[in-house]
């Protein structure tokens, strides 16, 4: 994706670590973390300020230990992915918002050919800001709480639905490439889907990141920031208009994409000792 060597600025690394242990250790309060961690933001990159963010604000709501009930949908939203999505994807003053999702999205009800895009709606999508409305969507996301995990038909059809939304999303809105994430249980994937040449529209997997479950888990994050900082970089280069040019020679490339009939036709087995070709 022509972002290959981005990494996270190591000079804020070891502050990281040592905010994460005194937090973790009781040795300082999780407010005055925060503080100290939206400072350190302050002296650094966009891209690097937002991980930094992220970090405060999986200290702001992670739960000290790991809990041992069942975390069902809502609450692994709200508690663990939520802290870490909102803070890279969402940017009110440059007109992009991360939103949970209730609605169907701008591209199913204002395409008028049939089957351009599925009308379900995303758990989750990264919105542009039409003045006072949302706008065009330059990503999606998935959740499936741990509950589903080995349910490997309802996994691999949120995939696939990744994969429609973000092509047509492309194809409607003239964007370069669009963002898909599918979130299984606290395990985060990275997929970006781009139009490389005459009806071949690629979607790749950019990396998986493991979300920290509680505050004692919160050093392992560390570990994914170069990879973190190389999403954030193809979703600012990519994720973005084409040039008038640019939609114009793309024009005669684009392809229909299966219909909400069509995509009702797959297979409705759900053995799970069939391999499944869309899970690792």
């Amino acid at each position: 994706m022509g972002v290959h060597g981005v990494t996270f600025d190591s000079d804020l690394e070891l502050p990281l670590k040592k905010i994460i242990k005194n937090t973790r250790l009781d040795m300082m309060t999780r407010t005055d973390a925060i503080i100290d961690l939206l400072t350190l933001s302050k002296t650094t990159s966009t891209i690097n300020a937002k991980i930094v963010k992220s970090v405060a604000n999986m200290i702001d709501k992670l739960p000290p230990q790991r809990l041992k009930g069942e975390i069902k949908e809502f609450e692994l939203c709200s508690r663990y992915i939520d802290p870490i999505l909102s803070a890279l994807f969402d940017d009110p003053h440059n007109g992009v918002l991360f939103r949970w999702t209730s609605t169907t999205n701008r591209e199913a009800k204002d395409a008028r050919t049939d089957g351009s895009i599925s009308a379900q709606r995303p758990d989750s999508c990264v919105s542009e800001l039409d003045q006072l409305y949302f706008g065009n969507s330059l990503g999606y996301v998935e959740v499936k709480p741990a509950s589903e995990k080995a349910n490997k038909y309802a996994v691999s059809k949120d995939l696939i639905r990744l994969g429609i939304m973000t092509k047509n999303s492309c194809d409607y809105s003239r964007l370069n490439a669009c963002m898909a994430i599918q979130v299984i249980d606290t395990e985060i994937s990275f997929y970006i889907t781009r139009l490389r040449a005459d009806g071949l529209y690629l979607f790749s997997e950019l990396c998986t990141i493991k979300a920290p479950s509680s505050l004692e888990d919160l050093g392992i994050y560390l570990n994914y920031l170069d990879d973190i900082a190389s999403v954030l970089s193809c979703f600012k280069k990519w994720c973005v208009h084409m040039s008038s040019e640019e939609a114009m020679n793309a024009t005669s490339k684009r392809r229909m994409s299966l219909s909400d009939e069509q995509f009702g036709l797959l297979s409705h087995s759900k053995s799970n000792k069939r391999r499944s070709v869309t899970m690792h």
